[in-house]
């Protein structure tokens, strides 16, 4: 129980795409190292600002039996499940994950943002997103998938001043041509990832499933 056969796992969404090298991300001695640490995780954007919470598109874990009891305890005890009720259930998972690792405890490490490279921060935050691009080891699509990004294999020329014609909020219109690299400066890397899928049919099934 709890996959203690594992000293780490790392999990990473289905919207993530590795980049670059993880093996520094698996450096349990950089991020896991204290007996008290579980999770680490890089923090999340949200409405404007970095938030409180962290986003769990892009995880490392250190596995522990006593740990996984416990959480399944929350989940499954009857005493216990009205406290896990109570948690807001907009982000599923990552709600619950952050109730019970909140940043502030010494369960919780912080990752850089170029180990979970949130596509959305390229408008919201260009200066930032501007100076993370060059050295992002994963990318997590999420606003656009890269699925949903034009289909191109060289990347686009962005700059900064590129996210000011983007739409900040709500959806954006597909064959628009000022939005239509909005949210995908790096969804080419999508497109070559797939191009690399020896199987053409296998590509063809594996786009149509994650576009419907």
């Amino acid at each position: 129980m709890g996959m203690t056969e594992y000293e780490r796992i790392l999990f990473m969404d289905a919207d993530t795409l590795a980049v670059g090298s993880l093996g520094s991300l698996l450096d349990m001695q950089q991020w896991l190292n204290h007996p008290s640490k579980r999770v680490a995780a890089a923090m999340d954007f949200s409405r404007g600002s970095w938030t409180r919470s962290w986003n769990s598109g892009i995880l490392l874990l250190k596995p522990d039996a006593t740990e996984a009891a416990h959480i399944y305890s929350l989940l499954t005890d009857p005493g216990k499940q009205e406290v896990a009720r109570s948690i807001p259930a907009v982000d599923g998972d990552q709600s619950f994950l952050n109730w019970l690792y909140p940043h502030t405890s010494e369960a919780f490490a912080r990752l850089p943002l170029e180990f979970n490279g949130m596509s959305h921060v390229e408008v919201l935050q260009p200066h930032v997103w501007a100076e993370v691009m060059p050295k992002l080891h994963a990318i997590h699509f999420t606003t656009r998938k890269g699925w949903g990004c034009p289909e191109r294999y060289e990347r686009p020329a962005w700059t900064i001043d590129s996210a000011k014609p983007c739409p900040r909020t709500g959806p954006w219109v597909d064959g628009v041509r000022s939005a239509e690299l909005c949210y995908c400066s790096v969804g080419y890397l999508w497109w070559r990832a797939m191009s690399s899928v020896p199987d053409s049919g296998k590509r063809k099934h594996v786009q149509q499933r994650l576009r419907y």
